[in-house]
């Protein structure tokens, strides 16, 4: 399966993205079908490798409104799983769709330990340019 580029996964330390991809999960899902709800679990994201996903919130009335069309390279289910919080959106495929299903702990780890690297790397951010 190639992979397309997430501009997310590129920024991550190789080491991270090489584990992080290697644990990954593929779900394949035809047009119509839910890869999650909102109120599931924020455990994994997904990244989408063919077909576009549709993110969907529902008002009072139940009238859904598409938020989001997720494409090949985009990331969904992020926010849940960094912040631990359940999935806000319906994730519904609008076409056949393949994605793979990353661990939100270790892409959270990833997180931090690249936002580290990239700070350290800031100009004026080594010893001696505190305030």
């Amino acid at each position: 399966m190639r992979l397309s580029r997430s501009p997310v996964l590129e920024a991550l330390l190789p080491s991270d993205r090489s584990v992080l991809l290697g644990r990954a999960v593929s779900r394949r899902l035809t047009r119509g079908e839910r890869l999650y709800v909102a109120g599931d679990s924020g455990n994994r994201l997904h990244l989408v490798v063919r077909g576009a996903l549709k993110l969907t919130g529902a008002d009072a009335r139940g009238n859904e409104t598409i938020l989001f069309l997720a494409l090949p390279g985009d990331l969904v289910g992020d926010v849940a799983a960094v912040d631990g919080r359940p999935q806000p959106l319906d994730a519904v495929a609008a076409s056949p769709v393949t994605a793979l299903g990353l661990d939100a702990e270790l892409f959270a780890g990833a997180l931090h330990r690249s936002a580290d690297r990239d700070h350290a790397a800031a100009p004026g951010s080594g010893p001696g340019h505190g305030l």
